[in-house]
């Protein structure tokens, strides 16, 4: 659930969700919609740590955002479901990827 222009503290979303949870008897999220698109994407990786975010042009003109974070196993979402909730709500495509280790 996406919340736009909504004045709460992060204990009035993580309440909600809970209530949310328990009355529908499955996972909800909710998240604060940003206009930042960097600051969405941090709340929608949450926990994981986002370590860099790119923007990367393609052959046939449309661009991909390349993010990297810690760890993919922290994600609550699968990654294609990410991807998805991404393009649906903020019209723009993404990739997902684990850091490598150097």
């Amino acid at each position: 659930m996406f919340l736009r222009n909504v004045e709460a503290t992060i204990q009035d979303f993580m309440e909600l969700s809970l209530q949310l949870s328990r009355r529908l008897r499955t996972l909800v999220r909710v998240l604060r919609d940003y206009r930042s698109f960097n600051s969405f994407l941090a709340e929608l990786l949450a926990p994981a740590k986002i370590l860099s975010i790119s923007v990367v042009w393609l052959p046939d003109g449309t661009e991909e955002t390349l993010v990297t974070v810690d760890d993919t196993s922290r994600l609550q979402l699968q990654v294609d479901e990410i991807v998805e909730l991404v393009r649906d709500f903020k019209g723009k495509n993404i990739r997902v990827e684990k850091a490598s280790r150097r």
